[in-house]
């Protein structure tokens, strides 16, 4: 479920309430210049250099202040996978990232118990934790505030409820 940062501040809620209110964690993203333009990114992944990665994963943060998108992680009804929560290209999964050097199914985030973990879904360009790339297939458990990338050029932070609070309430 996609929401924005203004959205969230208009609210006005105490972190209690807001923690009770979105009890989902969520990816803050930052918007490559492809996908905030909407345009039709077709049916082929783009192929991504190494070098490229690197540079688009150290201005992350940056990039995060200046524009981005929040996606709570949360199931949705075109996602025929009970325990999995799919990111990617297609339009059948839960958090849709419309970019070129994303793959069409790039990852899926999982929850068992109170740890929630990210999976490459053998995606073309890769996926990120904390800026070192997923072996293909590999899950990793994420932190409170861990960063992830998607092909390299699409990165996010992974934020609890209560630390989503805080960053919203700092702007």
């Amino acid at each position: 479920m996609s929401k924005s940062l203004e959205d969230l501040q208009g609210e006005g809620l105490d972190q209690e309430a807001f923690v009770a209110q979105h009890s989902s964690p969520a990816l803050l993203i930052a918007l490559p210049d492809e996908e905030s333009g909407g345009g039709d990114v077709g049916m082929h992944t783009e192929i991504l250099s190494s070098t490229m990665i690197k540079a688009s994963l150290e201005s992350a943060d940056k990039a995060l202040l200046r524009t981005s998108r929040l996606e709570f992680l949360i199931k949705s009804d075109r996602n025929p996978f009970q325990n999995l929560i799919m990111v990617g290209r297609a339009r059948s999964n839960d958090v849709v990232l419309r970019h070129p050097g994303v793959s069409k199914v790039h990852a899926t985030f999982s929850q068992v118990g109170g740890t929630w973990f990210i999976q490459d879904g053998k995606s073309r360009n890769g996926t990120y934790h904390n800026g070192e790339q997923l072996e293909t297939g590999a899950k990793v458990a994420l932190e409170d505030g861990d960063g992830v990338g998607f092909g390299g050029k699409v990165v996010a932070r992974f934020l609890l409820p209560a630390s989503l609070w805080e960053f919203v309430s700092s702007l």
